[in-house]
């Protein structure tokens, strides 16, 4: 639930940033898929990032 939360205060902000010239973001399943790297801004996520590793 909290990721789902996340996406949605995510795209609520990028919707706010750019209401001029998208007023309306449509929701992607792949945003909630963990095996996808789509993201509402377009940028995959780095995930060799030294925070990420074990």
């Amino acid at each position: 639930m909290a990721i789902a939360d996340a996406v949605i205060a995510l795209v609520s902000n990028v919707a706010l940033a750019n209401s001029a010239t998208q007023p309306r973001i449509e929701f992607k399943d792949a945003w909630f898929d963990i095996s996808s790297d789509e993201t509402p801004e377009g940028v995959a996520p780095d995930t060799g990032r030294d925070a990420y590793k074990a």
